[in-house]
């Protein structure tokens, strides 16, 4: 017979393995911990983004844009979100964000906010888009985590981008 302590601690330790995760490098100076079923693009990556992931299902994606505060001549992360909210406007003329809510994620001071819009891809197709989305304030750069969820994605999609969000930190 089992002790059940020894059992409750076998569960534990199984249970808290199959969730755990290595964090995903971004770059020289960022981290971020993908959920389960989330994988690199390393392929789209071009200067200033330093991370593309997409969901297993295909429904929602990951993008991280960094920047040098001396690049987008902003200091604070209020203007910085600003900005990106701003430029996100002119890129999507139904872009209408919620008001930022500030934080700290991992030390950080970081912004959250929701919107929807309807984006194009390269090919022409169009089609409703949610988004969350994240600034944060590094020691040397700026970032933005634009998490997108076509129309229909499940609900836990918007989950999973909020549980990787959380994640982000500064390594160097």
């Amino acid at each position: 017979m089992i002790n059940p302590l020894l059992l409750i601690i076998l569960v534990i330790g199984l249970t808290s393995s199959a969730f755990s995760q290595a964090y995903t490098i971004i770059d020289k100076t960022a981290a971020i911990q993908l959920t389960n079923g989330w994988e690199n693009n390393a392929v789209s990556v071009a200067r200033p983004l330093v991370h593309v992931s997409e969901s297993a299902d295909g429904m929602a994606a990951l993008t991280i844009l960094k920047e040098i505060y001396s690049d987008v001549e902003i200091n604070t992360l209020g203007d910085y979100t600003s900005l990106k909210i701003e430029l996100l406007g002119d890129s999507y003329p139904d872009f209408n964000p919620t008001v930022p809510k500030m934080g700290e994620i991992n030390g950080l001071r970081a912004a959250f906010f929701d919107s929807s819009a309807t984006v194009e891809t390269p090919d022409g197709t169009m089609f409703k888009a949610n988004f969350s989305l994240m600034t944060v304030k590094g020691k040397n750069h700026f970032y933005l985590l634009i998490g997108l969820m076509r129309e229909g994605a499940p609900p836990i999609a918007r989950n999973e981008l909020i549980e990787m969000y959380k994640s982000f930190k500064e390594t160097g």
